[in-house]
């Protein structure tokens, strides 16, 4: 059957499997409750795109964009200890709450700049914003 994000308590949303629609609710079975059904109003899903479960380092690039699958990409990637992600040329910081190893220390660090598409880091960010005043001429402030 058809994916799609549902709400849920715990996790806020949660990606289901969509086992039965009768037009105005929807039966979806989720993995996290052992693949129990559940009732959810059509209104109340959002629907899966291919491109919610790729791993990007730019949520920008993500298809049919929604708040599930924003918080899945943050959730993965936090799991993962990467926890700087894109969204456009904002960079989105989320606390690890714990120390990881190479994250200031990285073989990458000298190509930063060489990099068409650095990796989400706050020294990327920081070398852009460096390198834009310094091409501009003038003073300016980095907001």
């Amino acid at each position: 059957g058809e994916k799609v994000w549902c709400p849920d308590p715990r996790n806020v949303w949660q990606l289901g499997t969509v086992m039965e629609d009768d037009g105005e609710k929807l039966h979806v079975a989720l993995p996290e409750n052992d693949n129990a059904e559940q009732l959810f109003a059509v209104a109340d899903v959002h629907p899966f795109d291919p491109s919610h479960a790729l791993d990007l380092d730019n949520i920008s690039e993500m298809d049919n964009l929604h708040q599930a699958p924003l918080l899945d990409l943050l959730r993965r990637r936090y799991l993962e200890d990467r926890i700087y992600t894109y969204t456009g040329d904002i960079l989105i910081s989320i606390n690890p709450y714990k120390n990881i190893p190479m994250l200031y220390n990285f073989p990458e660090l000298d190509s930063i700049g060489k990099l068409d598409n650095p990796v989400p880091h706050v020294y990327s960010t920081a070398h852009g914003a460096y390198h834009a005043l310094q091409k501009g001429g003038n003073g300016g402030t980095v907001r």
